[in-house]
């Protein structure tokens, strides 16, 4: 009766942590398109037909000293912002009753005011307000 201590073996069992590392797998797996955050875009329609691409555009530019320019095929001028509403309903009706409005706004303008134009446009009856650079 002698006494093997170097006969046992040592090695190490390794198929419980590949059972559980193929079954963590498997849940991250299934568990990752459900996290996914979905962003809603909103495609713009086609074009209705006899509609002509680069139809006149209305610019609304705010400048860094208050004042806005509001330029609409070639023509432009400046008008205080109380003024905006009663101008772009202005220019909204007759040949530029569709017309799309672009605002800029310059850098140096504090935020509040690139607000209150947009606000103006609103009131104008203006649904859509498109940003330019």
């Amino acid at each position: 009766m002698g006494l093997n201590v170097g006969s046992r073996s040592s090695r190490l069992n390794i198929t419980p942590l590949v059972d559980v590392v193929l079954v963590l797998l498997i849940i991250f797996m299934v568990t990752s398109p459900l996290t996914m955050n979905q962003i809603p875009v909103e495609v713009p329609p086609a074009p209705p037909e006899g509609a002509v691409p680069g139809a006149p555009n209305i610019e609304v530019t705010l400048r860094a000293d208050g004042r806005v320019d509001i330029r609409a095929g070639a023509a432009s001028e400046l008008v205080a912002l109380l003024d905006v509403p009663n101008r772009l309903r202005a220019l909204r009706t007759g040949t530029l009753a569709g017309a799309a409005v672009f605002v800029s706004v310059h850098t140096e303008s504090p935020y509040g005011n690139a607000v209150a134009v947009m606000d103006a446009i609103r009131a104008a009856g203006v649904e859509r307000i498109n940003l330019a650079r």
